[in-house]
């Protein structure tokens, strides 16, 4: 799906997703990744939900956001309540979503100033 918006004061919009990939900007991500009004992390380990473990979301924590989008792929899939301890210790916000809901979330939050990140797994091919 293309999608068009206004790209607020954040210099990484999501500006496109679908199966396998995520276009951030001009750069299209085949892995797991971290998305952030300033900034693309294309490392992010977990690549499906089986992979995803606490210390995932400490990195995510780190990135001290005002709300976090987790993006779980084709489905939404809710992680163990121990996975996401981290963000519950820290206190930070989050919503659990299917990526393709989180890639449009995330816009919208961004466009509108709100510190957020948005954990992205892949859409299943």
């Amino acid at each position: 799906m293309q999608i068009s918006l206004d790209r607020g004061t954040g210099s990484f919009s999501i500006v496109a997703y679908g199966d396998g990939f995520i276009t951030v900007n001009e750069q299209r991500v085949k892995s797991s990744c971290i998305v952030m009004p300033e900034h693309l992390s294309t490392d992010w380990p977990p690549q499906d939900m089986t992979e995803l473990e606490s210390a995932h979301m400490g990195v995510i924590v780190d990135c001290a956001a005002e709300i976090i989008i987790i993006g779980t792929g084709e489905r939404q899939f809710f992680p163990a309540t121990e996975v996401l301890a981290p963000l519950v210790t820290h206190g930070v916000g989050f919503e659990i979503m299917d990526t393709r809901a989180a890639c449009r979330t995330y816009n919208i939050l961004m466009a509108e100033g709100r510190n957020v990140v948005a954990a992205l797994m892949m859409i299943s091919c």
